[in-house]
């Protein structure tokens, strides 16, 4: 159960990533929780095989394919960041207005998987990232916010956890505003986060983006990033608590 997604969308939505399928008892559980929309992630292999759910009476759509990659930060050189005219440091509270601004004009036009579905609000959805963002402010451990700042203005962000156990640092949230794409910003901020991380100890860095998002996938690929696993993601519509 995604209480957060739930309260967002004022339905029952459930999530789950899937190792393995069976489309039998996968709709059982569906049926027995009352769901509204289960969204669930399987490797691409095993996609025909939760088609089958539909046999059960169950609505499915394909909503997205989201793609993995990692780069092993021990193969890397540090090194200064190409942009003089940038400085990139940790927000703080004082910057949640400015971040959460930045992140409402990232995304405005993102497509995700919650925009394949219609029983999902374009402004629900946008409300959602920028919470998201907002919550790498909060002071937990493991979470930060990065922020680039050009000529005293935030134009891009990123934030990332820590999986302290397995030394893993993953990249979770991202962007530059649409008005200072294509200016090396990006990368100048991908490039900071490894080498922070490596510098901290961690022996790898992960990310993630939807297959469909080639720009960011370019500058993963020329930093050493390589492709580690693809899941497809579907929507299982049974609306079965909705009133709507």
């Amino acid at each position: 159960f995604s209480p957060q997604d739930s309260a967002r969308f004022g339905l029952a939505v459930y999530r789950g990533t899937l190792a393995a399928v069976d489309p039998k008892a996968l709709a059982r559980e569906i049926f027995e929780s009352r769901a509204d929309v289960a969204i669930v992630r399987v490797p691409t292999t095993l996609s025909s095989r939760l088609q089958e759910i539909t046999r059960h009476g169950l609505p499915l759509i394909h909503a997205d394919t989201l793609v993995h990659y990692q780069a092993d930060l021990s193969a890397i050189e540090t090194s200064s960041i190409p942009n003089p005219d940038i400085e990139i440091s940790r927000a703080v509270a004082a910057d949640r207005r400015a971040l959460s601004d930045l992140v409402r004009v990232t995304f405005t036009d993102y497509t995700s998987h919650y925009r394949a579905n219609s029983n999902f609000s374009t402004q629900a959805i946008l409300d959602g990232y920028v919470e998201w963002g907002e919550a790498y402010l909060d002071g937990t451990e493991g979470r930060t916010a990065w922020v680039v700042r050009q000529g005293g203005q935030m134009v891009a962000f990123a934030t990332c956890a820590e999986h302290a156990s397995e030394r893993i640092g993953e990249i979770v949230l991202n962007g530059v505003h649409p008005e200072h794409k294509n200016r090396g910003l990006y990368r100048a901020l991908i490039r900071h986060m490894m080498c922070d991380f490596k510098a901290r100890g961690f022996s790898t860095v992960k990310v993630s983006t939807q297959v469909s998002n080639l720009a960011v996938q370019k500058v993963w690929a020329r930093e050493g990033f390589t492709l580690s696993e693809v899941l497809d993601t579907f929507h299982v519509n049974a609306m079965l608590s909705s009133t709507q």
